[in-house]
Parts: structure tokens; sequence; C-alpha cells
């Protein structure tokens, strides 16, 4: 069976007319009716909202379009923009200095003040010298076998030798009790000029000094010595042995008086035996006393105006022998008067 041509294609083209008119009009009902899920709202319109300065315009008549409600949400003019009263500057307020500034002025004030603090710390006087222990790790300066020159409140003042020019200073506590634990081998009062000692100190002067006596002062007795002179305050004696010492005392020749026992200075002469006993540090006075008065002596011997100014008359007991100039000199005078005796040679004939 044959379908009819005509009457299909009478429908193809009634269907293709309606389409072409529907959509215009779909078109206009989809701009003026609400999206399916949300009936009370409207869809914006395509055309760009107005700036807010201006009037909005009103939007036109559309056919099938529903009159605007008061729920509807299109964008209400804009208000007029009223220009803010002018406001009165801030009163001006003293400058502050940032945290951190103020930090480093406290700062500051605080390490001034320890730095002040710690100069009067260390600042030693005659109650602060050498009265620190020794902290962990000091360093000592070491002086081994020296001898006490002089002691004075604060300072040893030591020499290499009896005989040395050059002298050291120890700093020592002017509290002996803060030195009697650092001294060994001896006491604090053992320390006097004549000792030898070796001390480890601190030439700062703020740390104790560690004192070991290796050689105290003893009190020396020169028994049966012999005068050799005495003149003004100073006395000389001679050992067995022809070994010299000297000694002296305060005052002039009339104190000697209270040094001699067993006689008066007058007994001191040459050739007088005596026992000399001596305190090198001087805490006992000298003390001479008279063994054996002087054979036949004489105070002529002892005669100050010979003393060549050193306020003695130093003598020997011992002749003097010639010396080889004095020898030389007397052998050429003799040799010139035995030739000036001797008779001349009578010519040959």
């Amino acid at each position: 069976m044959k379908t009819p041509v005509a009457p299909l294609r009478r429908l193809m083209h009634a269907c293709a007319l309606s389409v072409l008119c529907l959509a215009p009009a779909q078109w206009v009902l989809a701009d003026a009716l609400p999206p399916s899920g949300d009936p009370s709202a409207r869809r914006h319109p395509r055309r760009p909202d107005p700036a807010p300065s201006e009037p909005a315009q009103p939007r036109p008549n559309r056919p099938l379009a529903a009159p605007p409600g008061p729920s509807d949400s299109a964008p209400a003019p804009a208000a007029p923009t009223v220009p803010a009263a002018p406001v009165a500057p801030a009163a001006p307020t003293a400058p502050t200095a940032p945290p951190s500034a103020q930090g480093q002025l406290v700062n500051a004030e605080q390490a001034a003040a320890a730095l002040a603090a710690a100069a009067t710390a260390t600042a030693l006087t005659v109650d602060t010298m050498a009265t620190r222990p020794p902290p962990a790790g000091f360093v000592w300066s070491v002086l081994r076998d020296v001898t006490i020159h002089e002691v004075a409140e604060t300072y040893l003042y030591v020499r290499a030798s009896k005989n040395s020019q050059s002298t050291r200073a120890i700093p020592i506590p002017k509290d002996r009790a803060l030195l009697r634990p650092n001294v060994a081998g001896g006491t604090v009062d053992d320390l006097q000029r004549g000792a030898v000692i070796t001390a480890k100190f601190d030439p700062k002067g703020e740390v104790r000094p560690e004192i070991v006596i290796q050689q105290r002062v003893e009190t020396e007795v020169l028994e049966g010595v012999r005068v050799l002179d005495r003149g003004g305050n100073k006395l000389y004696v001679t050992d067995s042995q022809g070994k010299g010492r000297g000694f002296a005392i305060e005052g002039g020749a009339e104190a000697w008086n209270e040094v001699v026992a067993g006689g008066s200075a007058d007994d001191l002469r040459v050739g007088a035996k005596v026992t000399v006993r001596f305190d090198p540090t001087g805490r006992e006075p000298l003390r001479v006393t008279l063994l054996e008065p002087a054979p036949g002596g004489s105070r002529r011997d002892n005669d100050p105006g010979k003393d060549g100014g050193c306020g003695c008359d130093v003598r020997s007991t011992s002749k003097r022998l010639p010396t080889s100039g004095e020898a030389f000199a007397a052998l050429a005078f003799g040799l010139l008067l035995l030739r000036a005796r001797r008779p001349a040679s009578k010519p040959a004939a």
C-alpha cells in the first residue's frame, strides 16, 4: 500500500510554520514569567542596571507581563550622597619613643650603672687589696726563692737575693687573718726581712697570694768573737776564721751602754772578746755580752779621727807583707847603692 505524499508534505509544512511562530512567543514569555524553581522571583533583565548616581529608568511595558508588585526585587534608586562634615584634627600629643627605642634606653642606663658598679668594685683600697679567693682557672704569677726586703701594709717587697737591687712587689691583704691560711712552711709572723719565700700572686692585687716560706729568719748568735773596731753607732767583730761582721744600733755612741752586758761601752776595745746576739728581723734588739776585756788595749786605737769618713776605724791584727812593686823598688835601690860603692878598675898597662 502506498502512502500519499501530498498530505504528508502539507503536515510537515504546518509543523514547520508552527515552530517558527511559537519561537518568538516563547522568548517573550521566558522574560516575563518567573522561573519554575522560584515563583516569587523574576529573572533579571538582560539590560544592565543603571549607575547608582543616575535615576533608574522605568522598564517598558511588554505584552503578557504582570505589573511589578511590592515584593519586586528590582534595585531601588540610589539615595543622593550627602557630603560628610569636616572632622577637626586631633590635638597633638607628646612624642613617645617606640617600644624598641625605650628598651634600648633602659638597657643603656642599666649598662652604665653596671659599669659604674664594676668600676667601684674593682677600685682597690687598703681594705680590698688582695682579699678575693682565686677563681677557677686563675693564672698565677710566680716568684721562686726570693728574699723579703721590706714588709709594708699591703705589699711584700722582695729581691732575687740579698745583694740584688731590683725589687718586686707582692700584694698582700691588710687583714693578716685573710693571709694566714695561704702561708705554708711557717706563719705570717715569719714574713720578715731576710726570709726566703716562694710566692704565687696576682699582680693586679685582687686575689690573695699563696706563700711558701723556704727559709725563716733565725736569731744569730756569734759566740766568742773579737772586737775589730767600734765607731759611732757601729761595731765590727771578727771570728776565729777572720770573717768580719758589722752591726749598727739606733742612736749615738752613748746608746751602747744599753746594749752591752757585763761591762760598758768603753770596754768594747780592739781585741775584746764578746758574744753578739742579732735578730735580722729587728724584733729583738742587738745584744753584746763582754766575755774578756781587751789585752792592754788603749782608747787611742779607736780614735774616731782616723775613720776615713766612714765613722769607724777598721784595723787588722795581722802584719801586712810588702807588695811586688815595693819589693822591686827596694831591689833597684840596693843595686844602685852597690854599684856606687864598687871601686873603679885600673886601666891595663
